[in-house]
């Protein structure tokens, strides 16, 4: 929220630009951001997604990437003042990313709101193209036009 108002804390939970934590204020706090989009937001047309976080108040605690209700890595965190990177390749499809720091006991410490990824077919042409299938309909309609022609004269 931008602020403690009513209003502003119900904005953004409307928005999905939530960080719980579970253990209460003073638990330690997590903030992430992808290609600088914030918990919340979407981020369009990536092949390969960074996931920055920063950790406040966590050390020897654990925190752990999910995307699309599973978890992908994790890393342990090392001091109460630590920024940590995950990297995905989210493929075509529109995914969304959250993180959670968790005890020795593989318990919730906290959860953050989904930052959501339209993710593109990384073909290695350069184009990152967001499915593999422009070319092939491309080539269809090219060859219905030819035949179309080549049918008229």
């Amino acid at each position: 929220a931008d602020n403690l108002s009513e209003a502003a804390i119900v904005d953004a939970i409307r928005n999905g630009r939530t960080v719980v934590q579970l253990q209460g204020p003073g638990a330690p706090m997590v903030d992430m951001t992808i290609s600088g989009a914030t918990i919340g937001s979407e981020v369009a047309d990536t092949a390969q997604v960074t996931v920055s976080a920063h950790v406040t108040g966590g050390a020897g605690t654990i925190l752990q990437l999910w995307r699309d209700g599973e978890k992908l890595s994790q890393q342990e965190v090392s001091g109460d003042d630590k920024k940590l990177t995950f990297s995905d390749t989210p493929g075509v499809a529109l995914r969304r990313y959250r993180l959670e720091l968790i005890n020795d006991l593989n318990q919730r410490i906290v959860v953050t709101s989904h930052i959501w990824v339209n993710g593109v077919a990384d073909d290695g042409c350069g184009c990152a193209s967001s499915e593999g299938r422009g070319n092939w309909v491309l080539a269809l309609a090219l060859l219905l036009l030819r035949r179309r022609r080549s049918g008229s004269s």
